[in-house]
């Protein structure tokens, strides 16, 4: 075993016993934050609440619509969506210039999948970032330069968030859905290295996402086709799959991302992404998280094969998701302008309680406040 997991092992072990099961985190009340809150209108805030993806490498009509008329909390960046440095750096700078020059003046959170062993932008890195498991095997200091290294990348193109790091567990076997993205099969492992990259990308002021709450690692189903499906109970989750998100907790990252799976010993009805025993309950009540909880794209079959997406998309904001992510053009699926409304709708008639409006739109506008 080398030098750096018998260290990673030493550190987690004294995290996971004087972590405390709830904190409060560093989130504090802002009046100057809750005054804006109080001062935009119902438009203003439901589009706060939307991240999206586009087509195209500039400003088509449809995207200006989104930042400015809708007021789009955020977009994220895929491939298609780059051909250099340059088309990016001005792409990402037209767009914080469209969403500060319009109502709210609120800047952008722009994202990527910036994951390891999977670049959503290729420009740097031979096309790749290094594969996670060799970066399990590299020294902690390297991880540590190869993370600001990434974030300071992003940063200078205008990306200030990624969906990453990926937090779920492979199994030993390393046959899952999930394998090739994940750092091990050692929770302490995986939590030592996610704290690692969201110090990193935090310093840097590039947000970080810890994702798959409440874990991926170990289903069969892959949640882009399908909903997986886990019998563990709440005890076994929290030995295992839970146990980096304590780490990521304790290390203040800023943004946790929904998994599309089904958990039946917390609840048997609702994936974890409409799931307010999952998302109110155990992230935050239970395990304290006081950030930006953000689902993974609602178009992915594991949401849109059971359920109407317009209304899942209420069901998420209700049950504790902040942010709705979604990223693809699917034909015969609802398009992100379908969700728009149907929020929009909802917050008016009450179906999504004000409060609960305003509260995710203060956490947003509280994650927006370094950019």
């Amino acid at each position: 075993m080398t030098g750096f997991r018998l260290f990673a092992l030493f550190v987690l072990s004294v995290l996971t016993l004087t972590l405390p099961m709830c904190k409060e985190g560093k989130q504090k009340p802002s009046k100057e934050v809750q005054r804006r809150v109080q001062s935009m209108s119902v438009e203003e805030k439901v589009g706060q609440l939307f991240m999206i993806g586009f087509n195209g490498r500039d400003i088509s009509p449809r995207l200006r619509e989104w930042i400015v008329d809708r007021h789009a909390g955020g977009v994220i960046i895929f491939r298609k969506n780059v051909n250099s440095e340059k088309q990016l750096i001005s792409l990402t700078s037209e767009m914080q210039s469209l969403a500060q020059g319009s109502k709210p003046g609120l800047p952008l959170l722009i994202a990527t999948d910036q994951e390891l062993g999977v670049s959503r932008t290729e420009i740097k890195f031979g096309g790749v970032p290094p594969e996670p498991r060799e970066v399990a095997r590299m020294d902690s200091s390297d991880v540590v330069s190869l993370a600001t290294e990434i974030a300071r990348d992003l940063r200078s193109w205008g990306i200030n968030m990624t969906m990453a790091p990926v937090v779920d567990i492979d199994q030993p076997q390393g046959d899952t859905p999930l394998s090739y993205r994940t750092f091990s099969s050692n929770p302490d492992t995986v939590a030592y290295l996610a704290r690692i990259f969201i110090s990193s990308f935090q310093k840097e002021r590039v947000i970080a996402a810890a994702k798959h709450f409440p874990g991926l690692g170990d289903v069969t189903i892959d949640s882009h086709k399908d909903m997986p499906r886990t019998d563990k109970t709440i005890d076994e989750l929290l030995e295992r799959e839970l146990r980096p998100y304590q780490g990521v907790i304790a290390e203040d990252v800023a943004c946790i991302m929904s998994a599309h799976i089904l958990v039946r010993s917390v609840d048997s009805s609702n994936p974890a992404t409409l799931s307010k025993t999952v998302l109110t309950g155990l992230l935050r009540e239970r395990l304290g998280f006081q950030g930006v909880i953000i689902t993974d794209d609602m178009q992915m079959g594991g949401i849109s094969k059971h359920y109407d997406l317009p209304e899942a998309c209420v069901m998420s904001i209700n049950a504790g998701a902040d942010i709705i992510l979604h990223c693809q053009f699917l034909k015969g699926l609802a398009t992100a302008e379908e969700c728009y409304e149907c929020v929009l709708k909802a917050a008016y008639s009450g179906e999504i309680p004000r409060k609960r409006l305003d509260e995710a739109v203060y956490r947003i506008l509280i994650l927006k406040e370094d950019l």
